[in-house]
């Protein structure tokens, strides 16, 4: 699902912003995006069906001395690029700018259906017809 994030993002913005799938340290280069999956969880849902959910934080970091006013700008675009990522459709978007970074929740939900394996019949061999 990260992967698909990370696609949606590239195909949007050109090659100069930089995307980290890891904590950075030191050496951010700017301006960048920071995606990290915070949380998952998943309920069954109906008998052998379970609902799994998926958080992400995505963080924009601005070069600009215009902080503000870029991750505002970037804050409209993510929350319309990030409705729908690959075959997943965002449940939740929550964006906020704090200390002049862009920080946008998202999450989605998938249906998994869990299929036990059952035995199947020996081969039949039906005589007198």
């Amino acid at each position: 699902m990260i992967e698909a994030i990370i696609k949606k993002i590239r195909d949007a913005f050109d090659s100069s912003y930089r995307i980290y799938t890891e904590n950075v340290e030191q050496g951010l280069k700017v301006p960048c995006f920071s995606i990290l999956q915070i949380s998952a969880n998943g309920n069954r849902f109906l008998q052998s069906r379970y609902k799994n959910t998926h958080q992400f934080m995505i963080q924009y970091f601005p070069a600009n001395k215009n902080a503000y006013a870029e991750c505002t700008a970037m804050l409209n675009k993510l929350l319309v690029l990030l409705v729908d990522v690959g075959n997943y459709h965002a449940s939740k978007l929550n964006a906020e700018i704090v200390d002049e970074v862009l920080h946008v929740e998202a999450v989605y939900s998938e249906f998994l259906q869990v299929i036990d394996d059952v035995e199947s019949m020996e081969d039949y061999e039906l005589k007198g017809w």
